[in-house]
């Protein structure tokens, strides 16, 4: 205790604890971080879009469905056009992981190879798609596609995540898979 002019006040404690759960925090936040930076993997999307003629009528044409799947180093996006519950046709492509950008929640991938099967119409899709299918089947070597899955909203507990897909800027909302 000090004394000014012989009255005594109690010295204020200093406490560690407040610097000692703060610093923990921190450390716990930033390991997180790290955590989920390192984490290559993408989460597994299923996702779904009903196609529509553009006449008068707004007839359906089927649905086109797009599963995202995460295998060995590789991602492969597979579109399915679907009629009446029938798979008419599909597009697989296959890409490499190269990154996730953590400011915008960008996959980075390069798309290497894809292959149509069934009565998909190669005129029918994206203009981006048909260069890597065309210049894949000419130089099946030489055709890489950079392609970007970022994701602008992810609910983990509601199951669903809106993906941009680019280039095409397509917007997709997807179920996440578990």
């Amino acid at each position: 205790m000090s004394s000014v002019l012989g009255v005594s006040r109690p010295q204020p404690k200093f406490s560690l604890w407040p610097m000692f759960f703060t610093a923990f925090f921190l450390l716990w936040v930033c390991l997180g971080l790290n955590h989920f930076a390192a984490s290559r993997d993408i989460p597994e999307f299923r996702c779904n879009a009903e196609l529509l003629t553009s006449n008068l009528l707004g007839q359906s044409d089927g649905e086109l469905l797009l599963n995202i799947n995460h295998r060995n180093d590789s991602v492969v996006l597979e579109y399915l056009h679907r009629v009446e519950g029938n798979i008419l046709g599909s597009l697989s492509l296959t890409s490499d992981l190269l990154g996730l950008e953590i400011a915008s929640m960008t996959y980075k991938l390069l798309l290497k190879e894809g292959e149509i099967t069934g009565n998909t119409a190669l005129d029918m899709l994206p203009q981006n798609i048909q260069k890597l299918l065309i210049t894949h089947t000419s130089q099946p070597n030489q055709s890489r596609l950079p392609f970007d899955i970022q994701i602008l909203d992810m609910d983990k507990n509601a199951g669903y995540s809106v993906l941009r897909l680019k280039p095409g800027n397509n917007l997709w909302v997807c179920e996440i898979q578990h």
